[in-house]
Order: C-alpha cells, then sequence, then structure tokens
C-alpha cells in the first residue's frame, strides 16, 4: 500500500446542523444552532451544512440566522433533486447547496425514479443551482450499492455540467475500509479528477475507518458530525477523523483539536444525548486508567499507554481509577498526591481490602472510600 500524499489540507465538512439533527429525536434551538456553528468555526472548520430549507419557514429562518454570523467558514444548505429546494435554499442567503440524488437500484425503484432521466435532472438542476450559488456539490446517495461504473458515469457528468464537488455516500453504512479504497481507487483510476468527498455512515462502527480509508484512496472531502451523531448509529465523528489523520496516519489538519472536548460537551447538551464513557478522543473513560501494568508504566511515561495526550483535545490528564485491576504503583502515586509515603507491604494489603469492596460494590472506589480503607476510623 502506498503512502498517503497530500499536498493540501484535507476539507472537512461538517454537518452536525443537518445530517446530525436527523438523530432521531433531536431538536435543535436557533440559539443552540448559532453557538455550535459559531464553536465549529472557531474550532476551524472550513464548511458548515446547516440545514434543509425544503423543511419550511422556521428551518429557513434559522438557516438565515446561521449565516448572518459573518464566520469564516463556508456555509451550505441540503436540496433533494427537487428544481422546488432551490429556490428554497436562495432565499435563505447563503452560498453554497448541495443537491443530494439517489442513485443506487434499490433507493431508485423506492423512489420510483428511472436512473437516466434521473441523471438528465442531475444536470440541469446544477445549471440552475449555478444560477444562485457560488458553490454546488451534489450527492450521489447510496454509492456504494452502485455498480461502480454507474458511479463514474455519474461523477462524470456531474463535474461536466459544473458541480465543484461530488459526495459519495455510504448511507447505509455497509461499507468496510478495503472496499472503500478498492471503490475509491478505481474512480481515479479510471480518470475521475474532481473533488470527492466521502460521507460515512456508522452502522456497522466503521465510519471513521471508512473515512480516513476513502481519504487515502484519493478523496479530498469528508463530511462528519460532532460526537458522530446522526440517523441510525450515527455519522463519522469530527474528533475521531481528525486525530486519526492527525496521529493515525500524520496528516496535520487546519483544526483546534485542543476545542474538542467542549465541542463535544456543547452539542451534547443540545442534543440532550450524552457521550458515551468510552467514546473515544472525547468520552469521559477516554483517558482513564485501571490496570496495574498500565499505571505502573505510566507513571514514568504517560505515552506508554497513551497514544494522544489529553491535552490535545481540550481534557486535562487523569487519574488513575482505583478498582478491581489496580496495583502498587496506582497506590503509591494516589497517596503521594496525598502527601504519604505507603510501603510495600502496605500496598499489597490494601490492594487485597480494595478488591473485596469493588467486587461489593461493582465499581471503583472513590478516593475518600481509599482514604477509609487505609486509615480505617
Amino acid at each position: 500500500m502506498k503512502p498517503m500524499k497530500t499536498t493540501k489540507p484535507i476539507h472537512i465538512i461538517d454537518t452536525t446542523l443537518r445530517d446530525g439533527e436527523q438523530t432521531p429525536g433531536v431538536v435543535f434551538s436557533v440559539d443552540e444552532k448559532c453557538a455550535i456553528a459559531r464553536a465549529l468555526d472557531a474550532t476551524g472548520v472550513p464548511e458548515l451544512e446547516v440545514g434543509i430549507p425544503a423543511m419550511g419557514d422556521d428551518e429557513c429562518a434559522d438557516i438565515r440566522a446561521v449565516g448572518a454570523l459573518g464566520l469564516t467558514a463556508k456555509i451550505t444548505t441540503w436540496a433533494r433533486a427537487h428544481y422546488a429546494d432551490i429556490e428554497k435554499a436562495a432565499a435563505c442567503g447563503v452560498q453554497g447547496i448541495h443537491l443530494s440524488f439517489p442513485v443506487s437500484p434499490v433507493l431508485c425503484e423506492a423512489f420510483a425514479i428511472d436512473y437516466r432521466s434521473l441523471t438528465r435532472r442531475m444536470k440541469d438542476m446544477i445549471r440552475t443551482a449555478r444560477r444562485y450559488f457560488d458553490r454546488v456539490s451534489v450527492g450521489a446517495q447510496d454509492a456504494f450499492r452502485t455498480e461502480a461504473a454507474a458511479v463514474h458515469d455519474f461523477c462524470s457528468e456531474a463535474f461536466r455540467a459544473g458541480a465543484d464537488r461530488v459526495r459519495l455516500a455510504d448511507t447505509v453504512g455497509m461499507l468496510n475500509p478495503m472496499e472503500t479504497m478498492n471503490r475509491i481507487g478505481q474512480l481515479r483510476a479510471r480518470g475521475i479528477a474532481g473533488v470527492l468527498e466521502f460521507h460515512g455512515h456508522n452502522d456497522l462502527g466503521m465510519a471513521t475507518a471508512n473515512s480516513i480509508a476513502a481519504l487515502w484512496a484519493g478523496c479530498d472531502a469528508v463530511s462528519v458530525t460532532v460526537n458522530g451523531i446522526g440517523e441510525r448509529a450515527g455519522n463519522a465523528a469530527l474528533e475521531e477523523v481528525v486525530m486519526a489523520l492527525e496521529h493515525g496516519i500524520r496528516i496535520k489538519t487546519t483544526i483546534d483539536t485542543q476545542r474538542f472536548s467542549a465541542l463535544s460537551e456543547l452539542v451534547a447538551h443540545a442534543a440532550q444525548l450524552p457521550v458515551a464513557a468510552q467514546k473515544p478522543v472525547v468520552g469521559s473513560h477516554a483517558f482513564l486508567h485501571e490496570s496495574g501494568i498500565h499505571t505502573r508504566a505510566l507513571v514514568v511515561n504517560r505515552e506508554t499507554y497513551e497514544p494522544i495526550a489529553p491535552a490535545s483535545v481540550g481534557k486535562k490528564t487523569a487519574d488513575f481509577v482505583i478498582g478491581k485491576h489496580t496495583g502498587c504503583a496506582s497506590l503509591v502515586a494516589f497517596f503521594a498526591h496525598e502527601g504519604i509515603r505507603i510501603s510495600r507491604k502496605e500496598c499489597f494489603l490494601l490492594i487485597k481490602r480494595i478488591r473485596t469492596v469493588v467486587r461489593e460494590k461493582k465499581r471503583a472506589l472513590t478516593g475518600d472510600e481509599v482514604r477509609r480503607l487505609y486509615m480505617p476510623a
């Protein structure tokens, strides 16, 4: 496998305010949308997909409110394959539109759309959108359950008609990284030279991996959401994709990763969706350690079992958790912080007490509980 080569930053489109809000039960107020948009802009995300004008006047008002913030990020709206959607989007006063087309046989059948007539409509709609918008992107819904030749033709026709970018969507999250690389690589090998974007869903837990694979194979852009929120199992997570790029394959982005923790909390609160404790990068347990073997090494060098520094994503370096798997190194470090030197013999006696209590409580212990076990009243 050839190493990924790029001379320009990966372009990131955040769709928290569009696809993210399609999470079942999630409703953002206009103030929350503006706060999230400002936070994303401050984080350095270059493009925000902020809503669906066809949803009505309230949605259009929200889009206009975000567009009026004067952000550095480009603002894009999302539209179906309907001419009326272009008119509604134009009334929102933003500079970009994304036109989404169902391309797979299963979607075309469900929507009673003939693929050839869809292609003709797509080309005409791009030309129509060009009269209103500076930027026009086109989406191939369910692109990866569509024959490769058909996707190639769709991309070719879209670029010829004037599209700035084509989004290839793994709409039902059925891809794996190997197939992602093959499909994107084939498009590039067959002469598709325009800007390609990958949009991954997380139904099989591979949205982040597929996004990285797509970028490695030749995509120029990727769409993501904060905390990976979205329909069903969600989308590729902004924080995971960026950290995987920067630390997994050493590709620097324009994103201020130190803002991730605060950004995650902001979106989680607005969406009323708590972040899973073990969620990569931003979860409350993402940098916690309990294992005695791990903590012994971490006392010497945090890099032994911390692939990224907590501070790099806006988190404090976590204390060790005192639980069933705790070893002497954790206890020595804990009591040293209290100004107490504990002997090795005392450690082993205390570990036995701790393991008895955590089995009863079925959880780790608090600092006060550990102190009482060492110094019982």
